[in-house]
């Protein structure tokens, strides 16, 4: 209770004060140019400097882009009504903006330095607390004399995020024990097969990839001051060398480069596959002669030739349904009139067309008995992608 007692909190008078103040600072940044219109201050600090070097800390590429060009704006629209100056005035305008520019960056680098060090005056006042504290504790567990160094002198969030990288790998190392145990116990071993093994790879995205090295250097934290202590520096492979050697080369090229490597290879393995399955097929069709010249034969030959051929076999089929026609008629008549019929069948039909006639009668029935059959048949085969590919 006594650390609390210490502490100054601000005072209401001295709230509304500093909001007073903090309102026409930022009237008169808007009349700079440092805000927008309706723009204000997020961030509200002890000091007006504080405020506005945690404004302009804060910003983005885009935003500052956008400072810049509005305060050269204003300063345009200022300086639009004024006459053209003299060589001599225009000289001394630009040495005192040069001054300005000056004096201005070293405030605010000394309000940069200021703010770091007010930054780690509160870390530090948090550790004495923290300390003194500790004090009041009676346990006190044994430390080496290297830990009590670490902890003196690196700071509270390095120690903290040193903290949770341990445990995590604690907790790594413990998940990959548990897996070896249960792996132990495990007897059967499948035998996998090397062709499996390359079709079943997973295809990495490379925006993915890109993506996961972008947050593993993100996470990556200042290693402490015994790094420096080290003497072992582990070999290197040449993987990194070929990466150094591809640091000219942008990366939509390589992007570009890798893709097209694996769509190579995808083609040359499904060749190789296509002539596996080949090999292992004994059949070899016979093509006739009559392929080959219809290929080398001209295409509106052909379909002249066809439709001749078409025409023939239409007046055959309407010469044969005619003479069925005839043939059911003398069949309903006496038996008188039958010697004529067969007579006159005998004259009109060729022994050619009825064997034509009839062969097509068996091709149909057989054509229809192989439908029904498939038909009654419940078993349907699944084929596979590759077959259905090919």
């Amino acid at each position: 209770m006594d650390i609390f007692n210490n502490i100054n909190f601000p005072q209401l008078s001295d709230l509304i004060i500093m909001v007073q103040y903090l309102n026409e600072f930022s009237t008169y940044c808007r009349n700079l140019g440092l805000l927008a219109l309706q723009e204000s201050f997020k961030l509200q600090k002890n000091t007006l400097e504080e405020t506005l070097l945690m404004h302009l800390i804060t910003l983005n590429r885009e935003q500052l882009i956008e400072l810049s060009t509005r305060i050269v704006k204003i300063w345009n629209n200022n300086n639009g009504d004024q006459k053209q100056e003299s060589p001599l005035e225009s000289q001394q305008r630009k040495m005192s903006i040069s001054e300005i520019h000056t004096k201005s960056s070293s405030q605010l680098n000394h309000l940069y330095e200021q703010h770091i060090l007010n930054e780690e005056n509160q870390i530090v006042k948090r550790d004495q607390q923290i300390n003194h504290l500790m004090k009041e504790c009676t346990f006190k567990p044994q430390i080496t004399k290297k830990s009590q160094n670490l902890e003196l002198n690196s700071p509270a969030h390095i120690r903290l995020n040193n903290y949770a990288m341990d445990s995590k790998i604690k907790l790594q190392i413990v998940q990959e024990l548990n897996q070896k145990q249960e792996l132990k116990d495990c007897t059967f071993k499948p035998s996998i097969n090397t062709k499996s093994i390359g079709n079943n790879q997973s295809v990495e995205n490379p925006f993915d990839r890109l993506y996961q090295n972008a947050l593993t250097q993100r996470n990556k934290t200042p290693r402490n001051n015994e790094d420096s202590s080290f003497t072992y520096r582990p070999q290197l492979i040449s993987s990194p060398m070929k990466l150094q050697q591809q640091d000219g080369i942008s990366v939509e090229e390589r992007l570009y480069n890798h893709h097209f490597e694996k769509m190579n290879n995808m083609a040359l393995k499904q060749e190789e596959l296509q002539q596996i399955e080949l090999d292992q097929c004994t059949f070899t069709p016979v093509i006739n002669n009559q392929g080959n010249q219809r290929q080398n034969e001209k295409v509106f030959e052909r379909l002249y030739n066809h439709s001749s051929v078409k025409s023939v076999s239409d007046v055959k089929e309407h010469s044969i349904s005619h003479m069925n026609k005839k043939s059911e008629s003398l069949i309903k008549k006496p038996q008188s009139d039958y010697n004529s019929y067969v007579t006159q069948f005998q004259l009109e039909s060729n022994p050619f067309d009825r064997l034509y006639q009839e062969h097509q009668r068996q091709e149909k029935k057989k054509k229809s008995n192989q439908i029904q059959y498939y038909q009654s048949i419940p078993f349907k085969p699944i084929l596979s992608k590759k077959l259905s590919l090919q």
